[in-house]
C-alpha cells in the first residue's frame, strides 16, 4: 500500500481565517498614527469614542499629581465573520 507521505505527495492546509493577508490596504495599523491615516479605521474610532460618550462609561479627566488614573488603548484588530468575510 502506498501513501501520499510515501509517494511524497503533500496537500497543504488552508490557512485559518486572517492569518493571511491579501492586500495591503486592509492591513491592521500597528499604532494610532497609522489608524488616522485610514479612512476605515478612522471611522471606526469616532464610532467607538461616541459610543463611549453617549454611554457615559468614559470620561476625560487632567491629571492632577499622583491620582490612580485608569488609561485606555486602542486595539486595532480585524473581525471576521464565520464564512471568512469581514465584519
Amino acid at each position: 500500500m502506498q501513501t501520499k507521505s510515501k509517494t511524497g505527495t503533500y496537500k497543504l492546509k488552508l490557512p485559518y481565517i486572517g492569518l493571511l493577508e491579501i492586500d495591503t490596504k486592509d492591513k491592521e495599523p500597528k499604532n494610532v498614527n497609522e489608524a488616522l491615516l485610514g479612512l476605515k479605521w478612522k471611522a471606526a474610532m469616532c464610532a467607538e469614542f461616541k459610543a463611549l460618550a453617549s454611554n457615559h462609561t468614559w470620561t476625560l479627566v487632567p491629571f492632577q499629581g499622583q491620582n490612580n488614573i485608569i488609561d485606555s488603548k486602542w486595539v486595532f484588530k480585524t473581525k471576521y465573520k464565520a464564512d471568512g468575510s469581514i465584519e
